[in-house]
């Protein structure tokens, strides 16, 4: 009985499971996109200037945020820390029109604006700009026109009232330190604590500085058991020192830990009445118990891993209920294994496990420019590929088992530091001219265009004695406008050939060219709608049309331009299988 050919129609919905892994031959996790929704694939946003080009590097990120609502982004660049338009208290004496604020800064013709965690001052308006007038160094009115009248003030207001400037940038703050030192920063009891390991551990109010000579010179601070911790010292780099409980300013000489091993000590993290400590090449657990002899509480450490440490001060960040790390090579996640039992210790798994190839190439010599963040269910790894300036940034997607998107040849993905200011994620860069960068729902990177693409896994026949002929490729994406480019690899007697084609999604006339025509038996094309009401479906279908007679076959899709994007949330593929026979398979290749 002669064989005869079979229809096929082959759906791929699970695109999570559907991304190759990176091997660093060509194919890769997306780049440049993100996982969305229900799992859908969707072009990457882009990001705004955060503050004008800088002539040198701006690092050690961090807001300062108190209780009442006043609030300061603060980063280090040269040999100052700087603070960027912060919040800056106020009183106000209706009589007189004046507003004070010590050392302001602000010069006639600057623009202001006010806010408050209860009521302003009479006469100001939340939002509303304002001009500065009349300034002095701790005194100034404003009007609403450059020059213009002072705006009529009539009662003092209540709560904790604040002036920002507009546009005003980064300020220095008075101290110096030394050049491109990286701080720890820590908030306790609204007070900022800070170190470089350089100059003295200090406190900041938001209006003063106070050095502590006596206190230990680290650059990563933590507070645990009410007491803060300071290591990163970098004549004893092996110690953590520890301070009075309750007084983050008083360090006895006496109140440190060594955790056995000479390799250097890198971070440590608050964990569940647990202090971590991690060093480049082990994790130690510290608590404190009473001891009845010497009547005090005394601090007990256990080694928790002789195998795995962290690469550097930033490497380690919280994310849910574990501790992830990056050893260098791997991000490997620390915590309760067993929550009801309480057994303690390092995951298992390897979180990094897809990206592994691409994380090879680290120099150990740039380790310590590893930096990690985490927000918004999304877990952020910026690493030097093959050079010292980070390049590569990659993002772990949680809530779609744990899927990695690959940042690259943006300045978003040049990632020296991070911070989150009210939700919105801020980096700075570190390839000249430095910038500061606020991640942006825009679909461009400050009107350059994003790059993004990404391939599926190989699709071939699993008993691989059939050839398919693939007659279509039906991608259902959301209704936006966009040129995609689709890339075709297909493998056959021992031969690859690719074939590219453009398409324009959600252009009229290319829609109802590719809506109609062939219609594989069983399916009822309604236009775009994949059989669904029109009206209602949020999905377009685009038809790839396209002849390929292969053994295995690979998928690719790629946008370059300008202000448009996609999100895909399957595709299906279209034609009819036969038995192997021999022959060239690069005989039958056409794309229209």
């Amino acid at each position: 009985m002669p064989y005869k050919k079979q229809l096929f129609t082959k759906k791929y919905d699970n695109l999570q499971d559907m991304i190759d892994v990176d091997d660093s031959r060509g194919r890769s996790v997306p780049i440049n996109m993100n996982f969305i929704e229900e799992g859908y694939l969707t072009k990457d946003t882009g990001f705004k200037y955060f503050s004008d080009e800088d002539d040198a590097i701006r690092h050690s990120l961090f807001h300062f945020k108190k209780t009442n609502g006043e609030s300061y982004i603060i980063s280090g660049k040269g040999t100052k820390m700087q603070s960027f338009n912060h919040m800056k208290p106020i009183t106000a004496v209706a009589s007189t029109d004046v507003i004070t604020h010590t050392a302001h800064g602000f010069v006639d013709t600057d623009e202001v604006t006010f806010w408050t965690d209860d009521t302003l001052p009479a006469g100001l308006e939340i939002d509303t700009v304002y001009f500065v007038r009349d300034a002095v160094a701790n005194t100034f009115k404003v009007s609403l026109t450059s020059g213009g009248t002072a705006v009529d003030i009539t009662s003092t207001g209540s709560g904790n009232n604040f002036v920002r400037g507009v546009n005003k940038g980064w300020e220095d703050l008075s101290p110096t330190f030394t050049e491109g030192a990286e701080f720890g920063f820590y908030v306790y009891s609204d007070t900022l604590y800070g170190s470089n390991s350089y100059e003295d551990y200090f406190s900041w109010t938001g209006q003063v500085f106070t050095d502590y000579a006596s206190a230990p010179k680290g650059d990563t601070l933590e507070v645990f058991e009410d007491q803060m911790f300071v290591t990163g010292v970098r004549d004893e780099p092996g110690s953590y020192y520890y301070s009075d409980i309750g007084d983050a300013t008083t360090f006895p000489g006496t109140k440190v830990v060594k955790p056995l091993g000479t390799d250097k000590a890198m971070g440590m993290k608050n964990y569940h009445g647990t202090l971590l400590m991690f060093k480049e090449k082990s994790i130690w657990k510290l608590t404190f118990q009473y001891d009845q002899i010497v009547s005090l509480f005394l601090p007990k450490i256990t080694l928790q891993s002789n195998t795995y440490g962290a690469c550097s001060k930033d490497a380690i960040a919280w994310v849910e209920n574990d501790i992830w790390f990056f050893t260098g090579t791997e991000v490997r996640a620390i915590g309760f294994v067993d929550n009801q039992a309480g057994v303690f210790g390092v995951n298992d798994s390897v979180i990094s496990d897809q990206i592994k190839e691409t994380l090879k190439n680290i120099d150990r010599a740039n380790f310590s420019k590893v930096k990690t963040f985490y927000l918004d269910r999304k877990y952020y790894l910026s690493v030097p590929i093959s050079k010292e300036t980070n390049n590569v940034l990659f993002v772990n997607h949680l809530l779609y088992k744990r899927r990695w998107t690959k940042y690259t040849g943006r300045l978003k993905s040049v990632v020296n530091s991070f911070v989150e200011v009210d939700g919105e994620l801020i980096t700075s860069t570190g390839v000249a001219p430095f910038r500061t960068v606020k991640w942006d729902d825009s679909l461009n990177d400050e009107e350059t265009a994003i790059a993004s693409e990404v391939f599926f896994r190989r699709i071939e026949d699993a008993l691989f004695n059939r050839f398919l002929t693939y007659r279509y490729i039906d991608l259902k994406l959301k209704d936006i406008i966009s040129t995609m480019r689709l890339v075709i690899k297909s493998e056959a007697s021992d031969t690859t050939t690719s074939i590219v084609k453009d398409s324009y999604i959600g252009f009229a006339t290319e829609d109802m060219e590719n809506a109609l025509g062939e219609v594989p038996s069983g399916q009822i094309l309604v236009a775009d709608s994949f059989g669904e009401d029109v009206q209602n479906s949020p999905f377009v279908k685009k038809r790839g049309s396209f002849l390929s007679k292969s053994q295995a076959l690979i998928i690719g899709l790629a946008n370059d331009k300008l202000n448009e994007t996609f999100t895909l949330s399957e595709f299906i593929l279209l034609g009819y299988e036969e038995r192997r026979k021999t022959f060239s398979g690069r005989k039958i290749i056409s794309m229209k």
